[in-house]
């Protein structure tokens, strides 16, 4: 990306728009994924600190849950940790 666009992209509400979009894109992706690497998705849901209203009892997410704009403004995301161990490649084996 151009560093003139960076600029004017950091400048303005369009960040913060990138932003949203971003971590609204990674809940859904989140969603779908879930029954195939649940902990890949469980920890998404906890860097995205977005948790289920669970109202006393345990529910699972559905594709239902997976509707744009679910994620309110302003909201927090958490610490970001690796999702998955990194590979160290041994040299000479």
């Amino acid at each position: 990306m151009h560093p003139g666009i960076c600029r004017r992209i950091a400048a303005g509400k369009l960040l913060d728009a990138f932003l949203y979009h971003l971590a609204e894109s990674l809940r859904i992706i989140a969603i779908l994924i879930l029954p195939l690497p649940p902990r890949a998705a469980h920890g998404i849901f906890d860097q995205l600190n977005w948790k289920m209203e669970l109202s006393g009892k345990e529910e699972r997410f559905s594709i239902a849950d997976a509707e744009w704009g679910k994620l309110p403004d302003g909201h927090v995301v958490g610490k970001p940790v690796p999702l998955f161990p990194r590979i160290e490649i041994l040299e000479g084996v």
